[in-house]
């Protein structure tokens, strides 16, 4: 940023959804949930739509591409700050 010059980055289990670059290597995002996991759906959804699958908060280095899911099934349209501080997702991931 310091030099106002922008580089395209990507990661693991990488989605358009970005809640906040934590700093220079660290992304805090909304992404599919990590291969192997069960599958959950939203419980409110559009008929014309059908029953979507639910998402998963996660952190992730981007210098290592690792990452870690803080919440396995997640709503993206419900607000993720009121969700933390509510304590649901994991405190020391």
């Amino acid at each position: 940023m310091r030099t106002g010059e922008g580089k395209p980055v990507s990661w693991t289990g990488q989605s358009d959804l970005v809640y906040a670059f934590v700093d220079s290597d660290l992304v805090f995002f909304c992404g599919l949930p990590t291969e192997g996991t069960p599958v959950k759906y939203m419980e409110h959804y559009s008929p014309l739509r059908g029953p979507r699958p639910l998402w998963s908060l996660k952190v992730a280095e981007l210098s290592t591409g690792k990452f870690q899911t803080l919440e396995g099934h997640f709503d993206p349209r419900r607000d993720v700050s009121t969700y933390l501080r509510r304590g649901k997702a994991a405190r020391n991931p």
